[in-house]
């Protein structure tokens, strides 16, 4: 069979959430991704073309994700997941009763995120399709590094370990998984919140000169994790 590449919708009108959604499915690789911010840009997707899996959040500007769903359920039977801050009882028997096919909690593991999402679509494919997701890619080469995320460690290319610590570890993956494109800084507080506690704005800046130290990267020349002035970081692979 020829291989089908999967269209999936990200309805998150949160920028730095919906970056780093984007950023962890892409991931998988051999997926196309749409973007919306409101349920009236989700709808234009859906009425351009069928889609194989909607990512929802429930708190979009224009209408609340259940009613969304509930619309989304009359046209088309897409699979769906709802991604979501709130953990509220009813509200998950609520969009289970409409049909939506799994629930995923903010702020979300990207690991679990992506074993959702690739386990769906294969669950969900039609006869014949062969996709082109493939396994989740374990171990990212950049710079002189290689990160293995499975194992949730960074090493040298000749082994050595490199003794980073939790948020460390998450905001080299949030750079290296953006495959050089730039991650704000608010997109790497997502990428080390824990549920409320979320450190502040300038707690990443200190995260990336603890780190570039630990790489050996200059400060002042940084030439692997680099400042792009306004926006945020990015890593050159």
């Amino acid at each position: 069979p020829c291989m089908y590449i999967p269209h999936i919708a990200i309805a998150e009108d949160d920028q730095a959430t919906g970056d780093l959604i984007a950023l962890a499915i892409g991931q998988l690789g051999g997926l196309r991704i749409s973007r919306a911010g409101s349920a009236v840009e989700l709808f234009k997707i859906l009425s351009r073309g069928p889609l194989d899996l909607i990512l929802l959040d429930l708190e979009l500007p224009d209408e609340h994700g259940i009613a969304v769903a509930r619309q989304i359920r009359a046209r088309a039977d897409v699979p769906i997941i709802v991604v979501t801050a709130s953990d509220h009882m009813t509200m998950r028997h609520s969009a289970l009763e409409i049909g939506v096919d799994d629930f995923i909690a903010k702020p979300f593991d990207v690991k679990e995120l992506q074993l959702r999402v690739r386990n769906l679509l294969r669950r969900t494919a039609k006869d014949g399709q062969a996709l082109s997701i493939g396994a989740i890619n374990s171990e990212t080469a950049f710079g002189n590094f290689v990160l293995h995320s499975a194992e949730r460690f960074l090493a040298t290319d000749s082994g050595e370990l490199v003794p980073l610590t939790r948020n460390e570890f998450l905001i080299v993956s949030a750079l290296v998984n953006a495959n050089g494109r730039v991650v704000s800084r608010d997109g790497l507080l997502d990428a080390i919140a824990h549920g409320n506690d979320s450190p502040g704005a300038r707690a990443v800046d200190i995260y990336i000169r603890n780190i570039r130290e630990k790489l050996g990267d200059d400060a002042k020349m940084p030439t692997l994790i680099l400042t792009v002035r306004g926006m945020g970081y990015r890593v050159r692979r």
